[in-house]
């Protein structure tokens, strides 16, 4: 969810739904990673992004330890 700085807003944008998030980071270009424990993948997102790009994982889950 973003929420607008402006005091007069009082409601958030879902700008992304529909996961199962573990963890969120964020890099220096301020690209937003998201982990889907769901899906089994890491996405990034740029700004007004909604889909994603898969950067890890896609392949479901791994019989191996990490």
């Amino acid at each position: 969810v973003r929420w607008p700085c402006h005091s007069s807003i009082t409601q958030g944008d879902v700008i992304i739904d529909q996961i199962d998030c573990y963890g969120l980071a964020m890099d220096d270009q301020k690209y937003l990673y998201v982990s889907n424990t769901k899906k089994n993948e890491v996405r990034l997102y740029q700004s007004g992004d909604r889909n994603g790009t898969l950067v890890a994982g896609g392949n479901g889950k791994g019989a191996d330890p990490n």
